[in-house]
């Protein structure tokens, strides 16, 4: 099964479910209150990836409702949505709409992007030796792990703080291209030796400040 994601530029989108698991087994249908993993043909919502945490949202169609607690990414081309059926019955087949908590994926887009911006200021300040070993973007927060030689002193975290906010205040444009691994690189993308790589990579460039490969969603503007 494949189950693409299209929510870079799509919001809220149209589809039909193609599967419906419960209690680890596929089924047809499911009723009020039944806790299901649901696959559609195609997906606005955001699996967990990257340290980017899942979208919720709702799912609604013809007399019901499926409320979405957590999206997965289990394969590249698969998109799992966690969710408990709200109100009436679902079947495969069904045409549903997808609604993302488009409030809840803004602040997190907004903490993705400052997690760009704190990559590139930690390596500026520390060294190029610095790059993330691990991460976590939630609406909520970020949390960005990495080694160094020794723990950062006040006056460090005091700059990098100010650095970071300096450049968030710099509005600066943040675009996002689908091109080859080499040309990312021939662009001055961050690429570490020994990740693996598709043939097509996303490049998410913060203008003048940052370059790193990334299937995240990230704001528009610093």
């Amino acid at each position: 099964i494949i189950s693409k994601f299209i929510g870079y530029n799509i919001d809220v989108s149209s589809t039909k479910i193609k599967c419906i698991i419960k209690n680890g087994n596929v089924v047809e249908k499911a009723m009020q209150g039944d806790k299901v993993e649901i696959i559609v043909e195609e997906t606005s919502f955001y699996g967990e990836s990257g340290g980017q945490a899942g979208d919720i949202g709702k799912i609604i169609g013809n007399g019901f409702t499926i409320l979405v607690i957590d999206t997965k990414k289990p394969l590249p081309d698969l998109t799992t949505h966690y969710a408990i059926v709200k109100e009436g019955e679902i079947k495969t087949g069904d045409e549903v709409e997808l609604l993302p908590d488009l409030k809840v994926r803004k602040a997190v887009s907004l903490n993705h992007t400052a997690t760009h911006i704190l990559h590139t200021v930690l390596r500026k300040n520390l060294g190029g030796h610095v790059r993330q070993s691990g991460s976590l973007v939630t609406a909520k927060r970020l949390r960005f792990d990495f080694n160094h030689f020794s723990g950062l002193a006040e006056d460090e975290i005091k700059l990098i703080e100010d650095s970071v906010n300096a450049a968030i205040r710099e509005n600066l444009l943040v675009s996002t291209d689908a091109l080859s691994y080499q040309e990312a690189v021939d662009r001055g993308a961050i690429a570490f030796f020994g990740e693996k790589y598709g043939d097509v990579v996303r490049l998410v460039d913060i203008k003048d400040f940052s370059k790193e490969l990334c299937g995240g969603i990230h704001v528009k503007q610093s």
